[in-house]
């Protein structure tokens, strides 16, 4: 929790109070610092209208004021800015406080980390925080592991080992620090395993163990994805969707909804589209498996190209599965009416475009003779 004195701030306004905190700065530097390519913008990216807003924020609220202006022979005269008193204190307070929920690990807890580096100050009470924070997180997570059933224990496992692997960073990044008395290293259980000539550290070897009182039931599947072949030990009720996504990292496939209703996560397999939310990873063993990641060789596929020019997608969330299920119907039916094509994708849910655009798309591939 944020103490009571401190302001709500965003992570962005952050990260830029903390900036400036290192010394005078004007938003242009800190907008290099926090672009796309910059040595903090790869773990928090912050466009330059983010970075002036925040400046703007800090400004209005005490944390930052201005330090007078810097000439620039390739601009106009910079305005710079510095760090109050209040500012100091409160990025300090911030810097050293842990993130609240594993799911900030990878933003937070990063920034942090890359912000301590940058000003040469040592981590280790931050990490020792950090831990104290998500013990009990997992621990709680364990104990509810126990009494779930269906998919809200399936949804407590992915909670459980997420927070496990972000204790096993820490310990990564604290060496030689000595666990609390008692307290020994969760088991992850359940991970599949990677038999692709990538072999695991002694370290982690008890990644493979269950959850104590299951037993082992791990399967090995042999599975060709995009002309790639994989060899894995699996828990057989590993949806094919969290195998190409978790396990081989083909994460052009995207997770939708985890119901087989809306189509996002649709692949070929064996040639024929399949929703891989609704198949097993064990139901893939032999089989030949195509994702949208190896439709383009050297260019855009004939359907990508199509959608592209047909204005055929606008957030892009479900085009991959609807580009999926269009090569399908192609292969199928060359040559189809835009009622077959609507009948077609009539399992692929689209929430921006009104579908018009994607039926033109679709048809215009079929023109151009695409039938894969």
């Amino acid at each position: 929790m944020l103490p009571a004195h401190e302001p709500a701030l965003s992570l962005s306004d952050w990260i830029v109070l903390s900036l400036v905190c290192e010394g005078p700065a004007h938003g242009n530097a800190l907008a290099v610092l926090l672009g796309q390519d910059g040595a903090l913008g790869k773990i928090w990216h912050v466009n330059r209208a983010g970075v002036y807003r925040s400046l703007d924020r800090l400004v209005d609220l005490g944390l930052i004021r201005s330090a007078g202006d810097q000439p620039s022979n390739r601009g106009p005269v910079r305005t710079l800015v510095e760090a109050t008193a209040a500012g100091q204190a409160a990025a300090a307070s911030w810097q050293h406080r842990p993130a609240q929920h594993t799911r900030d690990i990878r933003s937070e807890l990063l920034i942090k980390l890359a912000l301590l580096h940058r000003s040469g100050t040592d981590p280790h009470d931050l990490l020792i925080a950090q831990r104290g924070r998500l013990e009990p997180i997992v621990a709680a997570l364990r104990d509810r592991i126990a009494f779930a059933t269906g998919f809200d224990r399936t949804l407590l496992l992915w909670r459980y080992e997420t927070a496990s692997a972000a204790l096993r960073y820490l310990d990564a990044l604290m060496p030689a620090s000595p666990l609390p008395s008692g307290l020994r290293q969760p088991p992850a259980g359940w991970l599949p395993q990677i038999d692709t000539g990538v072999t695991r550290l002694p370290a982690l070897s008890w990644l493979s163990h269950p959850l104590p009182g299951e037993g082992t039931r791990m399967t090995e599947i042999a599975v060709t994805v995009d002309g790639v072949k994989y060899v894995d030990n699996v828990e057989p009720r590993l949806l094919l969707v969290h195998y190409l996504r978790e396990v081989i990292g083909k994460t052009g496939t995207p997770i939708g909804c985890d119901t087989s209703n809306c189509g996002a996560c649709t692949v070929l397999m064996d040639g024929e589209s399949v929703k891989s939310c609704a198949v097993l990873a064990v139901q893939a063993d032999s089989a030949q498996i195509t994702t949208i990641e190896d439709m383009a060789e050297g260019g855009l596929h004939p359907l990508q190209q199509a959608f592209h020019e047909q204005h055929a997608l606008q957030c892009g969330y479900c085009t991959p599965g609807m580009i999926m299920a269009a090569a399908d119907l192609l292969r199928e039916n060359p040559h189809p009416s835009d009622e077959e094509i609507r009948e077609g994708l009539e399992g692929n849910l689209c929430r921006c475009t009104g579908y018009e655009n994607i039926v033109r798309a679709v048809r215009s591939a079929a023109e151009s003779g695409v039938d894969q």
